[in-house]
C-alpha cells in the first residue's frame, strides 16, 4: 500500500524552559557559560492519507501529539561588547546536548532518547539596581537524526505502520527567547 502525504507540523509549539545558569570569565569579553535546564514542550504532527477519504472526499487526517520533556545542559561560548550605560550586549554560539524523559511507544512516530542542537545567538546584559536581566533570542537546530527509525518494528496496530513508514527522518528547529535574571 502507498504511504500517506503529506506531513504537518505546527509551525509554533510553545514550549516551557526552566533551569540554572554558571558562568566563568575568559577574558573581559569572553565568556563560558553552562546552563542545564528542564525543556518541556508540545509537537502537532498530521499525516494526511489521500488514499482513503471520507463521504464529503476529503482525505483522512489523523493527528498525533508529541509530548517531550528533556534535561538540557547548553555549553555556550559568549562574546560581549564593551558596557555602556548599563547595557552589555553579547552574540553567542555553543552545542546543547538533551536527553528525552518522555516515553510513549503506541503512536505513529518515536523520537530517539538523545539529541543534540547547535545554537546561536543575541542578548544584552541589563544591569539593574539589584539584579542582572538579562533576554535573549536563539536558534537551535538538531544536529542528528531525532526519529527512531526502529520504531516501525515495535508497532503494535498494523494500521499505524503506514504512517510510521511515512517519515525517514526528523530534525528539530527551534526559536527560543530567554529571559535570565541573575
Amino acid at each position: 500500500s502507498q504511504t500517506p502525504a503529506p506531513l504537518d507540523q505546527d509551525p509554533g509549539a510553545p514550549g516551557f524552559n526552566v533551569g540554572v545558569l554558571g558562568e566563568f570569565r575568559l577574558s573581559e569579553n569572553f565568556q563560558l557559560r553552562i546552563a542545564p535546564a528542564m525543556y518541556f514542550g508540545t509537537r502537532h504532527i498530521t499525516f494526511h492519507n489521500y488514499n482513503i477519504s471520507d463521504v464529503e472526499k476529503t482525505p483522512i487526517k489523523e493527528t498525533q501529539g508529541l509530548k517531550t520533556a528533556y534535561i538540557t545542559s547548553a555549553f555556550d561560548i559568549i562574546f560581549a561588547g564593551p558596557r555602556f550605560n548599563n547595557r552589555r550586549p553579547y552574540i553567542m554560539a555553543g552545542v546543547n546536548p538533551m536527553i528525552k524523559l518522555s516515553k510513549k511507544d503506541n503512536d505513529f512516530l518515536k523520537l530517539k532518547r538523545y539529541d543534540m542542537f547547535l545554537e546561536i545567538g543575541i542578548g544584552c546584559d541589563f544591569y539593574l539596581p539589584f539584579f542582572k536581566a538579562r533576554p535573549e533570542l536563539k536558534f537551535m537546530y538538531g544536529l542528528t537524526n531525532s526519529l527512531d527509525t526502529d520504531h516501525a518494528k515495535h508497532v503494535r496496530d498494523k494500521t499505524m505502520l503506514q504512517y510510521t513508514n511515512a517519515v525517514s527522518k526528523a530534525r528539530s528547529k527551534m526559536i527560543t527567547f530567554t529571559l535570565y535574571f541573575e
